[in-house]
């Protein structure tokens, strides 16, 4: 894992320890209201990579950290909105790229 990603988890580690205090829960209360272990707690607030991306994000959602630059539900829901209308501009699949011979060496272009 590079710098940049540990940084981030540490950042959100942090983040969500903070917001924990803030609201004199601890790590049971909040395991708690996720659904997870005090050992899964712990593990976000220390950064750890093995935990799932959505229990990070529902720990976030249930401390009411903003990620993302967003801050309320309302405004995720346009976010998601507008990104699924950007995505059904797409296509659905891609084809690798396959180089095509020329048919004849006039066609080389060195």
């Amino acid at each position: 894992m590079d710098r940049r990603t540990e940084a981030w988890l540490d950042v959100l580690g942090d983040l969500v320890r903070e917001a924990r205090i803030e609201r004199s829960w601890r790590q049971v209360d909040l395991a708690s209201r996720i659904g997870t272990s005090v050992n899964t707690v712990a593990a976000i607030e220390k950064g750890s990579p093995a935990v799932s991306v959505g229990i990070v994000l529902h720990a976030a959602s249930i401390l009411d950290i903003p990620m993302f630059g967003i801050n309320d539900t309302e405004e995720a829901r346009r976010t998601a909105a507008h990104a699924a209308a950007i995505r059904s501009l797409l296509p659905r699949r891609v084809d690798p790229v396959r180089p095509v011979a020329p048919e004849n060496d006039r066609e080389l272009d060195f």
